[in-house]
């Protein structure tokens, strides 16, 4: 039978479902959390850029290409998520992955899944669905699977 794992995921939090055959009847396999992705930006920050002086006269420049401290969050979050899904899609684990993310975090994320594991995604949607059960989660998987 297929097993199909369906992600659901926002910038702060994911889930990870298993669904096995074509009815929508997940389950839930695993919560992820990244706190850090909730924190306030002055929380996030904990320096200036670095700077260099001059090689003629008395300047100082500043080094380095301000980042968005929630933007860094993100894809480190995404990136321990796509590191996670590449060890069991190498272990055999599943034969499909769903992912629904966050809009402004979906392509974050599949943006760190290898080439094999994007040819594993069976379809992304766009939809902010953190608080998933797997009950509640059922009525969006039709059609889908």
């Amino acid at each position: 039978m297929k097993r199909t794992w369906i992600l659901v995921a926002n910038r702060a939090e994911a889930k990870l479902f298993e669904n096995v055959g074509i009815k929508p009847n997940p389950s839930l396999m695993e919560e992820f959390s990244h706190p850090k992705s909730r924190e306030k930006v002055s929380e996030l920050l904990t320096d200036k850029a670095g700077g260099s002086f001059e090689r003629m006269g008395k300047g100082r420049n500043a080094m380095g290409k301000p980042v968005d401290p929630h933007a860094h969050e993100a894809e480190v979050f995404a990136k321990e998520i796509a590191t996670k899904l590449e060890k069991a899609r190498m272990e055999g684990s599943f034969d499909a992955l769903l992912v629904i993310a966050e809009p402004s975090f979906l392509g974050t994320l599949t943006s760190r899944f290898s080439a094999p594991m994007n040819q594993l995604v069976s379809k992304t949607v766009d939809k902010n669905l953190p608080d998933m059960t797997p009950h509640t989660l059922r009525p969006h998987l039709e059609g889908l699977l």
